[in-house]
């Protein structure tokens, strides 16, 4: 399984850690935090079918359904899937946007929804980088 990026640094690790401003705090992540160049195009890491296009607050979101399994990819730019689209793995989503400290980067994550609750799982157990 191949990464969502063809090149990127995770500059945020799955899971409970350290919060990288401020001291004493703890933060929860979902997925991974990639940086990434200027425009580093965003493709899917596996076939499904887009199961949602969002846009809140200005971050467009791109969800993807593989079986009991989604993907979901935060950040984006220049989107080129919709709604309803099949995907194979490899296929280009957008480009990676610019968030809110400057830096070129996209949040990606996988979700488990067979298990309840629905339960996030750490994308460096499902790809490789």
């Amino acid at each position: 399984m191949s990464f969502p990026v063809a090149s990127g640094t995770i500059i945020e690790k799955f899971g409970k850690q350290p919060h990288p401003v401020f001291p004493g705090i703890i933060i929860e992540n979902n997925g991974i935090k990639i940086k990434v160049a200027a425009g580093a195009k965003v493709k899917s890491v596996f076939p499904g079918t887009v199961s949602k296009v969002s846009v809140v607050g200005g971050v467009k979101t791109v969800m993807i359904k593989h079986g009991s399994y989604f993907t979901i990819y935060v950040n984006l730019e220049n989107l080129t899937v919709s709604q309803g689209q099949q995907v194979s793995a490899g296929t280009q989503l957008g480009s990676a946007g610019t968030d809110l400290d400057g830096i070129n980067s996209i949040n990606f994550e996988i979700w488990n929804s067979a298990v309840n609750p629905i339960a996030p799982l750490n994308p460096m157990d499902w790809v490789s980088y």
